[in-house]
């Protein structure tokens, strides 16, 4: 009887330590297409994070994308596409969850140059990418067995914006369903805008009807947004005038108004800034957006009425954070210092804020993280 209980706490203590170790796949601009996406591994019990493999992903997989069934892998590509000069190409990949190998499936045109976000719909049959330097958008179904397949929607985006050095014309740099996946924003730093689109049943995105677009104030440079989980808010990050906006959400036309923004750096702070990644706390409660020049992560609280109140700057040991993420548990962030080639795990306090494990893992140019 005492062996079978032995046998028991053992099990039951193998169990736990497991469920206490979480994966993230970390996307790279490295050109070495054989270590190009590393997959990581943190230690929740010894805060402690290491690196499990590094795998071949494609030429320079700025961003990546997982499917919610944890079978999938999509990443844009520095790759060009068939011989073709101004379209690079998207890759998708099964995962061998076994070894953490890729396996590639396919490939298809990003109809667009310099494609530096990907992203799925709610339901992963519908697969989104925006191309920086050519500024637009493309959205394709995503076929039972995982390949990208046609097209349903090419659009080009138009106009430019007062910053003549970075907003000469259209730069798409983000695109994403809301919440509900019936409405698609993407946003256009070069021209100011979050472009809104609706989505029939065949997969094709239609200019939303009662708002086409969010207009931002001129040379902000809208970048990412976060959706939160309630429904009702997002928040936009502007890259070029470093300010994060509150917005309400209707989820009856798709519309987003204004209700608030705040600088996302410390008020001391004279030097230049660009701004980059924003993500919300899974406990819906806290918003982080980093900064590179100041090297920051900022830390907001998310009032009830989605407006936002500026906690912390924190500084210690960041680089040029182009992304970072919070896992699951919601008790780590995980920061890539692009320039320096790290990533850098913090702690996350129950009150939101961050703190330093000292853990660092080295990585050629991290440029996005995805918790798996």
């Amino acid at each position: 009887m005492k062996s079978l209980i032995l046998s028991l706490f053992i099990l039951l203590a193998f169990k736990t330590m497991s469920a206490q170790k979480t994966i993230f796949f970390t996307g790279t601009n490295n050109s070495e297409e054989i270590n190009s996406i590393v997959v990581c591994e943190i230690d929740e019990v010894n805060s402690d994070m290491q690196i499990i493999k590094k795998i071949p992903g494609g030429v320079r997989p700025g961003y990546i994308a997982i499917s919610n069934d944890r079978n999938f892998l999509y990443a844009v590509s520095g790759e060009k596409f068939e011989g073709n000069s101004k379209h690079n190409i998207l890759n998708a990949f099964k995962i061998e969850k076994n070894t953490w190998d890729l396996t590639y499936l396919n490939s298809q045109s990003s109809f667009g140059s310099n494609p530096c976000h990907i992203s799925l719909n709610p339901t992963n049959d519908l697969l989104f990418t925006a191309n920086y330097s050519s500024g637009g958008i493309s959205a394709y179904h995503i076929n039972n067995d995982g390949k990208i397949g046609e097209a349903t929607s090419i659009i080009q985006h138009e106009g430019s914006g007062p910053d003549l050095s970075r907003q000469e014309g259209p730069h798409a740099h983000y695109i994403n369903t809301s919440i509900d996946g019936n409405y698609v924003y993407a946003t256009d730093l070069g021209t100011d805008k979050v472009m809104i689109y609706s989505l029939n049943k065949d997969g094709y995105l239609i200019p939303n009807k009662a708002q086409e677009y969010l207009q931002l104030s001129p040379g902000s440079g809208p970048r990412h947004m976060a959706f939160h989980k309630n429904k009702q808010f997002v928040f936009v990050l502007n890259e070029l005038n470093y300010e994060v906006v509150s917005c309400l959400y209707d989820s009856s036309n798709g519309k987003l108004t204004i209700i608030d923004q705040h600088k996302t750096i410390d008020d001391n702070f004279k030097g230049e800034n660009t701004s980059a990644a924003i993500h919300i706390h899974p406990n819906g409660k806290y918003l982080y957006c980093s900064n590179r020049g100041e090297n920051s992560i900022s830390v907001f609280k998310i009032k009830e009425d989605g407006k936002l109140s500026k906690v912390q700057v924190f500084t210690e040991g960041l680089g040029i954070v182009r992304d970072f993420n919070l896992d699951p548990s919601g008790k780590f962030l995980v920061a890539g210092n692009q320039r320096t080639g790290e990533i850098i795990l913090l702690k996350v306090a129950k009150n939101g804020l961050l703190s330093s494990t000292g853990k660092v893992l080295n990585v050629v140019k991290p440029t996005c993280v995805v918790f798996f």
